[in-house]
């Protein structure tokens, strides 16, 4: 006998999650050329992360630019 806890990821976890590209570079290059909501669309598409959790972190970047 056994328990399975499944829980979704943490935003902050979405993010920095295991993939072959790098999505927080990825990220920062799009903010740079692209608004925020754009970026995060571009970035999930390339990474299968959570659209949602790459637009919270490219408007953090957007403001740290500001």
């Amino acid at each position: 006998e056994f328990v399975l806890l499944v829980d979704a990821p943490r935003a902050a976890d979405a993010v920095t999650g295991d993939s072959s590209i790098d999505a927080g570079r990825l990220l920062a290059a799009l903010v740079e050329e692209l608004p925020p909501a754009r970026a995060a669309r571009v970035a999930a598409a390339a990474t299968g992360l959570p659209r949602a959790a790459l637009y919270a972190q490219a408007l953090a970047l957007k403001v740290g630019r500001g």
